[in-house]
């Protein structure tokens, strides 16, 4: 195999390892500015041992009163909003570098 032919797989293997290590990038900024407001959030609405036990397992929201389910519910509503919120605008960003990248003249490599 000469140099000619490796080219386009080593340009695959990048593109995955990019698109791989963007998307832990994403999730790991959502989680970082969500995590604090979610855990506020809770905080005030149940107290610290409640909200410790749902972190740690979302399914005890079941063992509180229908009321406190509904106010934790819209407590995990609000944050998941901030995280779509967030994502969309890493979408944004994604589309706006990839038009930087575009080119009029495909790069054609010759053998």
């Amino acid at each position: 195999m000469n140099l000619l032919t490796r080219i386009p797989a080593v340009g695959n293997g990048a593109i995955n390892q990019f698109r791989i290590l963007g998307g832990s990038l994403g999730l790991s900024i959502v989680t970082c500015a969500t995590n604090r407001s979610l855990r506020a959030g809770l905080l005030g609405v149940v107290g610290l041992t409640e909200t410790a036990s749902i972190l740690d397992r979302s399914d005890r929201i079941f063992k509180l009163p229908p009321d406190l389910q509904l106010r934790v519910r819209e407590v995990f509503g609000y944050t998941y909003r901030t995280q779509v919120t967030i994502l969309i605008g890493i979408a944004v960003a994604q589309v706006f570098v990839t038009a930087l990248q575009w080119q009029r003249k495909a790069v054609i490599l010759k053998k």
